[in-house]
């Protein structure tokens, strides 16, 4: 008997018999090549296409459920499906990449952050966040933390907020790219930055005014 997948531009389509040649794989090898399979449907936006592949065998579909770096992308059609806690509860302790967009329900994502920020390496939000939500969110450790971008309210954001960027950066000392919006200049802990820090873009406006750009020297 003999396992059949064929493949279109859009996902993956089994048909599946009592056995397969897939299955001598050994289960560390199998689950490199769901890795694989993974990463090219994420590459073409085609997020959960790899999934129908797992049902191939029941064999399969254990080695995929023990895969834990497959249930790491927390993107916006995780969400959208109410699948968030099964892709959190299925990646363990693996690091994770969450990506919020405008068009997203920030509330699915905000437990999610306060509960799993620590294994967080890369957050992409571009909501337009409440600062006391901001506040709440970063006041904890974010030790695996390499990429974040962050969206504010420009309305609600002063020199006052400081704090939250000073606090952000101390508990990710492990930053290496940062993108912020609306918070201004003063905000950002310049005495300080991380030593691993490589991107920093900083984007702000004078309160309906024109844009404003400022060399490293001028701050």
């Amino acid at each position: 008997m003999a396992c059949v997948v064929t493949y279109d531009d859009t996902f993956y389509s089994c048909s599946q018999y009592t056995s397969c040649s897939g299955l001598d794989l050994p289960p560390e090898v199998l689950g490199l090549v769901f890795e694989h399979l993974k990463d090219d449907f994420e590459g073409r936006s085609k997020y959960l296409g790899w999934i129908p592949v797992t049902h191939v065998s029941s064999f399969w579909r254990a080695v995929a459920l023990d895969r834990h770096a497959l249930w790491t992308s927390l993107v916006p059609v995780v969400a959208d499906k109410g699948l968030l806690d099964v892709f959190v509860h299925r990646s363990k302790e693996s690091p994770l990449f969450a990506e919020i967009e405008i068009s997203s329900d920030f509330n699915l994502y905000e437990r999610v952050i306060v509960t799993e920020l620590y294994r967080i390496r890369v957050l992409i939000n571009r909501i337009h966040c409440d600062i006391s939500i901001t506040k709440r969110l970063f006041n904890r450790p974010a030790p695996l933390l390499e990429r974040l971008f962050l969206t504010c309210d420009e309305a609600q954001t002063s020199e006052d907020e400081g704090p939250i960027l000073h606090d952000l950066v101390k508990s990710a000392r492990g930053m290496r790219e940062l993108e912020i919006w609306y918070f201004l200049p003063g905000c950002f802990p310049w005495s300080y930055p991380p030593a691993s820090m490589r991107s920093l873009i900083l984007h702000y406006s004078n309160r309906g005014a024109h844009t404003s750009m400022y060399s490293f020297d001028e701050i």
